[in-house]
């Protein structure tokens, strides 16, 4: 399988956290797998149930995150600081 990078050259794996501008907002989401060129990411707008809904995406517009653990709500909280 051919390998994957975000726009900085970060190899990206299932299980990875990326931040895109997607539905014309920042959005954090998880990748789930990929496709021959794109790469499915996961985003979840719900607050309990932890539905994800998918879209795919070329890998040139991801930016992989770099704390694995950090959710939106922690990254707003963080450039706010």
């Amino acid at each position: 399988m051919e390998k994957f990078v975000d726009i900085s050259g970060a190899e990206l794996n299932v299980g990875d956290k990326v931040a895109v501008q997607y539905q014309q907002l920042f959005r954090i989401g998880v990748i789930t797998g990929f496709t021959k060129k794109k790469v499915i990411v996961g985003f979840d707008f719900t607050t309990e149930s932890h539905d994800l809904e998918y879209t795919k995406l070329n890998p040139w517009r991801l930016a992989k995150v770099v704390k694995q653990d950090i959710g939106l709500t922690d990254y707003y909280k963080y450039i706010q600081a």
